[in-house]
């Protein structure tokens, strides 16, 4: 799909099952974090939702399906 719109692979990264847990730890564990320092703010309970529920739809579906890969793209 990039070369039909005139750009050419020159690296690729294919992201491991470990990298990608890192990911999804490090995004849902700050929000978190974020909402269990901050109990009175009034979107505290909503984060702490949108964290376990991506949090579970990860852990107990997607996890070890999705990949992720990393292009660095030139110009052809």
């Amino acid at each position: 799909m990039a070369a039909k719109t005139g750009w050419l692979p020159v690296y690729a990264h294919v992201s491991e099952a470990a990298e990608w847990d890192d990911y999804e730890w490090s995004w849902t564990g700050s929000l978190t974090a974020w909402a269990l320092d901050n109990p009175g703010h009034p979107d505290a309970a909503q984060v702490l939702e949108v964290a376990r529920d991506h949090r579970n739809g990860w852990l107990q579906g997607y996890r070890g399906v999705l990949g992720f890969v990393t292009l660095v793209l030139r110009r052809a």
